[in-house]
């Protein structure tokens, strides 16, 4: 049993670090993250594209740049109560918005690139 005293003495701690780990992550978000100039980075700080084709996570998810272009219909179904027809990249939960564009967008899953906003990929999750 802990009695006050204690838990008055290691909340200043405990709170403490809690705040530390949070600035660690968000710093180490931003050092993902390409600046303008640096490799990986296109013209005007953009990130780059996921090459559908290439990389082994967007052909493990099945991503596409155009959702017209998903050609196994096994994986056109109704996800989380919403019809193949309206799930895009730019509407699912793991995007991320990019400045300066509306045809791309970041995603969680492809860290330091971007994908199509009128792409797809079998990740797609309603946003809540």
């Amino acid at each position: 049993m802990t009695s006050r005293r204690q838990l008055l003495k290691t909340l200043p701690a405990v709170v403490g670090l809690g705040l530390l780990g949070t600035a660690g992550l968000a710093s180490a978000q931003e050092r993902r993250r390409p600046k303008k100039g640096d490799a990986g980075a296109t013209a005007g700080g953009a990130l780059p594209p996921v090459d559908p084709a290439k990389d082994p996570m967007a052909k493990s998810v099945n991503y596409v740049e155009k959702h017209a272009d998903m050609k196994k219909p096994e994986l056109k179904i109704e996800r989380q109560g919403t019809k193949w027809e309206a799930q895009f990249c730019k509407n699912c939960a793991l995007h991320t918005v990019l400045p300066g564009t509306t045809e791309r967008v970041g995603c969680t899953l492809f860290t330091g690139k971007s994908v199509a906003a009128e792409g797809w990929c079998g990740s797609w999750a309603k946003k809540s």
